[in-house]
């Protein structure tokens, strides 16, 4: 668990850019699966970019979006500990996908 923890906060780099493909093609699959499966690599790599979503929406000021990944970051670490957070997490996927205007993110 120590080790999430760890990765989760690793330094990430962040490129710029207005598109929004990267949600559909990256995050959203890997939430699912790390709630389905709870395996640690799927879930730490979901973190990874849950966190390069709060840092980037950060630095753009995006307060909503920023509380949101934060929040879905913490209850997949939730959900590794066995606490069912899945329809919550839902929820928080939703709304991260409405409100966060998701470019390329490179860890």
């Amino acid at each position: 668990m120590l080790s999430v923890l760890i990765f989760m906060t690793s330094f990430l780099h962040l490129v710029d850019s207005s598109r929004s493909a990267e949600y559909t093609l990256t995050i959203e699959p890997l939430v699912l699966q790390c709630l389905r499966t709870n395996k640690p690599e799927t879930c730490q790599e979901a973190l990874a970019k849950l966190e390069a979503i709060q840092r980037k929406a950060a630095f753009e000021k995006n307060y909503s979006c920023q509380t949101y990944a934060l929040g879905l970051g913490a209850d997949l670490i939730m959900s590794q500990l066995s606490l069912d957070r899945e329809d919550y997490s839902l929820a928080m996927l939703a709304k991260i996908k409405n409100i966060c205007a998701l470019g390329d993110i490179v860890e």
